[in-house]
């Protein structure tokens, strides 16, 4: 391990996911802060749900696009770009701050729709690059490793912003982010590293001609997954995968509150010890490469969250601490599924096409939330929440059953 330390890569990939792990840390400073902003100016579940639907919107509509500005231009740009447009924009709310005074409910808004689009570009662009830099064989390991960056970043960010809002306002967290936003570029211009791929820009005469080879380019990278059956039915299971889960997400400070009794506290509670299962997990994929194949590591996480979610369905309302226990296997079985597929992305599709294909990904899955929050609402009034864990922990165990049956599946590792 010493020596793999010494070798370029390692460095490489060392320098750019430092910077990335402290502007995921800021980023989730800002968001919490917007959030709370909202609640405390406005007490409307309203506008805290409109924050929420301006910000997945991007990721799901733009996903194409954004594909296609990572595969045309040089990553270490297009990440540098999206970081930098993204604090240009939270600066302005802290300049409208100070010419104006109050930040209104529709600025907020559109900053946080703003954000949403930068960050549809930098993901792709991100997840595209480490097979530009590492060696083939380690990106089981630095997809688990990916985990604990993001997850991290999340939960500390989590944390300092509780202490932030209240003490020093919205106007530091701007700061932050924009802070974390340079130390990332600069850890990106700092490791040097470079755009390999064979890219074919085709300059167009027309704005029209632009938008048409644009829109084929964005085709192209859905025929390009389309063509790999295994890996287009290993995507359509993980939009499922996020149907299922998604109005769970939203069901667990209702259960912990609502069911357990435990209070908002206890709803707290909830979401860090999922967060730590997220890192422990990472960690275990990051050190070890995690299970020899691929479909087995995705049909255990599918498995374990079945189980897990139909158990805590059917638990008593004394149940609260095994309750707290389940929801951390289920965190710490989340990189068993996610590290894997990014990996097979990463393995399976040609550099050139990595943009569009992660992006059609993260567009896939951005639209599983509102459908599964959608279709869950037409239930949840009219069952418990835990019988509608039970049903949602059972929608898993059936898509772990036809994964399995599926032949597309099990020549993933093939």
């Amino acid at each position: 391990m010493a020596r793999a330390s010494l070798q370029p890569w390692v460095r490489t990939v060392s320098t750019v996911w430092g910077g990335e792990l402290f502007s995921v840390l800021t980023s989730s400073v800002l968001q919490m802060g917007f959030i709370w902003h909202i609640t405390m100016t406005t007490q409307s579940p309203l506008a805290v749900t409109l924050a929420s639907l301006v910000g997945f919107l991007p990721a799901a509509l733009l996903g194409p696009i954004a594909g296609v500005l990572v595969d045309r231009f040089a990553i270490p740009v297009v990440m540098i770009s999206a970081d930098m447009s993204i604090a240009l924009v939270s600066l302005c709310v802290t300049l409208w701050a100070w010419g104006v005074g109050s930040i209104p409910l529709w600025l907020v808004l559109v900053v946080l729709f703003l954000r949403s689009c930068g960050q549809s570009v930098h993901t792709p662009a991100f997840n595209a690059l480490t097979p530009l830099i590492a060696p083939k064989k380690m990106l089981d390991r630095l997809a688990g490793i990916s985990q604990i960056v993001q997850q991290s970043g999340y939960l500390i960010g989590m944390a300092v912003a509780a202490w932030m809002y209240p003490h020093w306002g919205l106007n530091s967290m701007i700061v932050l982010d924009v802070l974390g936003a340079v130390v990332a570029s600069g850890c990106v211009l700092l490791s040097q590293v470079r755009d390999t791929r064979k890219r074919t820009i085709a300059r167009q005469e027309t704005a029209s001609a632009e938008v048409k080879e644009a829109a084929r380019q964005a085709w192209e990278g859905f025929e390009i997954i389309r063509a790999d059956k295994s890996l287009l039915t290993l995507l359509i299971g993980a939009f499922l995968f996020n149907l299922a889960f998604s109005p769970l997400a939203a069901l667990f400070p209702l259960i912990s509150i609502d069911y357990f009794k435990a209070g908002t506290g206890g709803a707290a509670l909830i979401e860090a010890v999922w967060s730590a299962g997220v890192i422990v997990g990472g960690a275990i994929v990051g050190a070890t490469g995690g299970l020899k194949k691929k479909s087995h590591s995705i049909l255990l996480s599918c498995l374990i969250f079945g189980v897990t979610t139909v158990w805590s369905g059917l638990l008593p309302r004394s149940g609260f601490v095994l309750f707290v226990i389940l929801n951390a296997i289920m965190g710490l079985s989340q990189p068993l599924y996610d590290a894997p597929v990014t990996a097979l992305i990463q393995q399976r599709i040609a550099p050139k096409y990595l943009g569009r294909a992660f992006a059609l990904f993260q567009s896939l899955q951005a639209w599983a939330m509102p459908v599964g929050l959608a279709a869950s609402a037409f239930f949840v009034d009219g069952v418990s929440v835990p019988s509608f864990f039970v049903f949602c922990g059972s929608a898993f165990l059936v898509l772990t059953v036809v994964l399995w049956l599926l032949p597309q599946v099990r020549l993933l590792d093939e």
